[in-house]
Order: structure tokens, then sequence, then C-alpha cells
């Protein structure tokens, strides 16, 4: 009965790291774009993320992924 419960709880904690490594999602990601401020500063490297036709995030989105949603 150990050993199952040893399986059952390895499978679930594998379950949750897979599932709380991914990043967020958005329906578009444009990464390492020149983004300009609109104050007359330089513009400066970001990734800039789209969902629903609205800039969502601008900065450094790591692992975020855009496109088409992760299938389950």
């Amino acid at each position: 009965m150990r050993d199952k419960r040893s399986v059952f709880a390895s499978l679930a904690l594998t379950g949750c790291l897979v599932s709380c490594s991914a990043g967020p999602h958005y329906d578009i990601v444009i990464r390492n774009g020149t983004v300009y401020d609109g104050t007359g500063a330089p513009g400066r490297a970001a990734d800039v993320a789209i969902s629903a036709d609205r800039v969502a995030a601008i900065g450094d989105l790591g692992n975020a992924e855009g496109g088409s949603p992760p299938r389950e």
C-alpha cells in the first residue's frame, strides 16, 4: 500500500511542476522589440504581449507563450 501512495505522490508532484512551470499565455508575444514610451527618451529593448487586441504586458516576459492556446 505504501508503494502505491508514493507513486501517486510522485505523479501528483510531477503534474504540479509541469503545470506550474508554464508561463502566462497571450495571443501574441513580440520578443526583443524596440519600445518607445512617447516621452522622447530613447527606445529600449523589451518583449510586448498582446491579448484580445490590447497590450497586456511590456518588459522581460521570460517564459510567456503566444499563439494558439496550449493543448491539454
